[in-house]
């Protein structure tokens, strides 16, 4: 009897081990969900600031690959200033050229709870610790709420577009995609025109690749309406857009 009991104890305390063992290793393990697809900027408790901005693309344990920008927010691009890193003991290192007059600059990233990042640049000695970008981070803007939705699009998955208006002295039309946190993975705001205000959004395919579009009609005052287009592309990126300038009556021709 008091060896069965031995050898029950035995396994369990095993079995305690090796789940110690699972906590502490997986509590090393970068989660790629909480951190990628979606812009960094400088964490300031309420608000944000762009002094240094990073969008991480790929991440694993052992490698990151994203752009990085200062004093804008950094983008999903085609191309663009690019940032590579490998991880080092638990920290992620590498190096990007983002108009330091320096060249390419050496970085290190630290990975925190809550979808944060510590970004250490040794040669300037910056740190910024960076969050995810929210839509409540811009107060001076309103939401088209009929408007905007969840979508579905080949390269994001389910995310929601949001299309907004900014309240400021030359009020601007724009629109993000976010996560469902509320969290900007891309921003469209700098593609549109002053002035102009966003009366219908369509998503799907325009020009027969497979790969959904969007469209926004965007109005001038009550005599002149604009069409302009983003192209989805394989990368998620979005470009190529066109304008097209609707009459009133009805006529469609090139916008000059």
């Amino acid at each position: 009897m008091k060896q069965d009991f031995k050898t029950v104890m035995h396994c369990i305390l095993l079995l305690f081990g090796i789940v110690i063992c699972m906590l502490v290793c997986d509590s090393d393990r970068i989660r790629e969900e909480d951190y990628i697809n979606r812009i960094y900027v400088v964490d300031q408790g309420d608000t944000c600031g762009y002094e240094f901005s990073i969008y991480i693309t790929e991440l694993d344990d052992e490698h990151m690959e994203g752009y990085g920008n200062r004093h804008r927010k950094a983008q999903l691009l085609p191309r663009g200033y690019s940032m590579e890193g490998y991880r080092d003991n638990g920290r992620m290192s590498g190096s990007f050229r983002m108009g330091y007059p320096e060249g390419n600059v050496t970085f290190t990233l630290d990975f925190l709870p809550d979808s944060r990042v510590q970004v250490t640049i040794p040669a300037t000695e910056e740190q910024y610790l960076l969050r995810p970008y929210r839509l409540e981070d811009n107060p001076d803007e309103s939401v088209y709420e009929e408007l905007s939705g969840e979508i579905e699009l080949e390269t994001w998955g389910k995310v929601q577009l949001i299309n907004i208006m900014s309240n400021t002295r030359h009020p601007i039309a724009g629109a993000y995609l976010a996560n469902e946190k509320g969290e900007i993975m891309y921003d469209f705001y700098p593609q549109f025109m002053n002035g102009l205000d966003i009366v219908e959004c369509t998503v799907i395919d325009m020009n027969g690749d497979g790969l959904k579009d969007i469209e926004w009609i965007l109005a001038l005052g009550d005599d002149a309406h604009f069409r302009y287009r983003e192209y989805q592309r394989t990368d998620g990126t979005f470009g190529d857009g066109d304008v097209l300038w609707l009459e009133k009556q009805g006529l469609v021709y090139e916008a000059k």
